[in-house]
C-alpha cells in the first residue's frame, strides 16, 4: 500500500503510525479519518 500512496494510486492508507520516512510522501491530516481502539485478550493461565 505504501508503493501505491508513492504513486498516487491509492486515497488513503490505514492504519498507519507517523514517521520521518512517510512524511516525505503522506499527508498526516491533524483530524483523524479513523479512530481506532485496541484491546488485548489472554488466559488467565497465561499471564500478559
Amino acid at each position: 500500500m505504501l508503493q501505491y500512496s508513492k504513486e498516487g494510486e491509492v486515497d488513503a492508507v490505514m492504519p498507519l503510525f507517523k514517521t520521518l520516512e512517510q512524511e516525505q510522501f503522506l499527508l498526516f491530516p491533524k483530524t483523524a479519518l479513523i479512530d481506532e481502539n485496541n484491546r488485548f485478550f489472554t488466559t488467565a493461565s497465561n499471564p500478559f
